[in-house]
């Protein structure tokens, strides 16, 4: 198809816009199979993570060897091939799964051999640590309010308000604040619905949004930020614990509107921050 000067400027002037575009997305991506290895140098050098994933390679000599994914605390993946003698009989000896935690130290060389120590923790038993942990920071966390409460009822009383009066106002107070912060931020940020049609898709009104908010983003996310909290806890704190009564199935517009996401680790549900 022939063109005149013109219209071939055009085209030029397109198709240079296009490859700069194009080229600024390139240098943006890399794929590769696998994330960065982990190579350790020195004696005293260590990983620690959780399995993301778990594959067999074959070995060179023959057999295979486990390939580790692992998700460190900064949530940065490596891939850490298991193919040194020492480090081979430990992951077989051990048996770790996807999901579990592990940290495997390098301990330097014997002759011409690496060696290695390695110590596993199954999912179940950090779980479960983190769920026992939580629970005290939430009672520690809730004493405090009420304590908190106290005081101000005194000084309202000392202030001529009286008890109820001066907890009511604070309470309001604090209600007002929250949802001005809510309402301030959550409608602009993309992919989200506003407060008025979460209120609606889930039945409450906005000051138990802005109670969930408050809660979530103040105890529940400081304290699994790195490690993310499984789905099932989640919803058992919400209802259980606090005694919001969101139903199961608007759970996930809930966690939508906080700006959380759901993984699949392994067949099990993660939630983790966005």
């Amino acid at each position: 198809m022939s063109y005149n000067e013109e219209e071939r400027e055009v085209i030029e002037k397109v198709l240079e816009k296009l490859k700069k575009k194009m080229l600024e997305e390139a240098n943006k991506t890399v794929y590769t199979k696998y994330p960065p290895f982990w190579r350790p140098e020195n004696p005293g050098d260590y990983i620690f993570g959780r399995i993301v994933r778990i594959e067999e390679r074959e070995s060179k000599f023959g057999g295979t060897f486990p390939l580790l994914i692992i998700e460190t605390e900064d949530g940065t993946e490596y891939a850490v091939f298991c193919n040194k003698i020492s480090l081979r009989n430990a992951i077989e000896s051990l048996e770790p799964k996807e999901g579990d935690y592990i940290l495997i130290l390098y301990k330097g060389e014997r002759g011409r051999m690496k060696l290695f120590g390695v110590s596993v923790r199954r999912s179940e038993e950090v779980e479960e640590e983190l769920r026992e942990e939580f629970r005290r920071h939430l009672e520690e966390s809730e004493a405090k309010t009420e304590e908190k409460k106290e005081v101000e009822d005194k000084r309202a009383k000392k202030e001529g308000r009286g008890g109820e009066t001066g907890e009511e106002a604070k309470v309001e107070e604090v209600k007002e604040e929250t949802k001005k912060e809510v309402e301030a931020t959550r409608p602009h940020e993309a992919g989200r619905s506003t407060p008025e049609l979460v209120c609606k898709e889930l039945g409450i009104d906005s000051s138990k949004l802005n109670e969930i908010v408050h809660f979530v983003e103040n105890v529940i996310l400081p304290f699994f930020a790195d490690t993310g909290l499984e789905y099932d806890e989640f919803v058992r704190i919400i209802n259980e614990v606090r005694g919001y009564g969101i139903p199961e199935e608007k759970i996930p517009i809930l966690i939508e509107f906080l700006g959380l996401k759901i993984e699949d680790m392994g067949g099990r549900k993660i939630i983790k921050k966005k």
